[in-house]
């Protein structure tokens, strides 16, 4: 996705709050088959940690699927409790608390962001953001 794109809003879109509710409702249920659906087939996720400072870049369907699972497989118990969401044209925010333990068996709570980028009702890039202790 270019940069020009990112900063573009384009209001001809089928992007609403629902759709934004359902992707979180996805990721509640924890099935990475369901929520790659909802995914470009060359989509990116940009997860909040990592290496990097931008954290980790999953790039494509497959690949989000994989990271999914293998993130599922080590924290099983990530729930998303939704504070707001907020819709601009082919762009959306979703606010949420997350909650879960991860895998040295330490409970987590965090809050944060999720900035969606869309084409048609798919996502191109979900770019997530948090905050909490020993983040």
């Amino acid at each position: 996705m270019s940069q020009q794109a990112l900063h573009e809003v384009t209001q001809d879109t089928d992007v609403d709050e629902a759709l934004v509710e359902e992707i979180v409702e996805a990721f509640n249920r924890g099935n990475a088959d369901e929520i790659v659906e909802y995914f470009h087939d060359d989509g990116v996720f940009q997860v909040a940690r990592g290496p990097a400072p931008t954290g980790v870049r999953v790039e494509g369907r497959e690949a989000i699927r994989k990271f999914l699972k293998d993130r599922s497989a080590k924290t099983p118990d990530w729930y998303w409790h939704p504070i707001r969401n907020w819709v601009a044209g082919d762009k959306a925010v979703a606010e949420w608390k997350v909650e879960g333990t991860d895998a040295s068996g330490e409970k987590f709570e965090w809050f944060g962001c999720d900035l969606l980028y869309f084409e048609g009702r798919k996502m191109t890039m979900k770019d997530t953001f948090w905050k909490g202790p020993n983040v």
